[in-house]
């Protein structure tokens, strides 16, 4: 497998037009909304790096992955990767974004994180799904 790259952690800027940067991207606005509909009470950012060994196994063997075709000058397709854990005394959903790249079959790894919240992974179940209780097949595209 390649080394992967990409942003593990994600950090939304508060106001994403100033006037001084690029605009954003639809995946980007996409995200930012998302983020900013997760729960107080949800895990807290400073824990993520406590969750990063269920990024290969999230990838590798999520439970779901959804896909979206977003719209716009660079107009990608997003994939929501989900795996449900659960340990004796907790429950959790790892979640990985990422967007495909020019060539289709590779992707970019954009966002990871875990999350308690069962409705904030509501949130990502958006699109087609690829992967779930209604088909099991592995995933077969190269990690950037």
């Amino acid at each position: 497998m390649e080394e992967l790259e990409g942003s593990q952690d994600l950090i939304v800027p508060t106001s994403p037009s100033d006037g001084l940067a690029d605009a954003w991207t639809a995946d980007e606005t996409l995200r930012a909304q998302l983020t900013q509909e997760r729960s107080e009470n949800d895990i807290p950012h400073e824990e993520f790096s406590l969750y990063q060994s269920c990024f290969e196994e999230s990838l590798e063997q999520p439970d779901e992955v959804w896909s979206l075709e977003l719209h716009g000058v660079n107009s990608a397709r997003l994939y929501h990767f989900i795996k449900h854990y659960s340990e004796e005394n907790t429950s959790y959903w790892y979640v990985i974004v990422a967007r495909e790249i020019e060539d289709e079959e590779q992707i970019e790894i954009l966002d990871a994180f875990p999350t308690k919240d069962p409705n904030f992974v509501d949130q990502y179940r958006r699109g087609e799904q690829e992967i779930g209780a209604l088909e099991a097949r592995s995933v077969n595209r190269l990690i950037h």
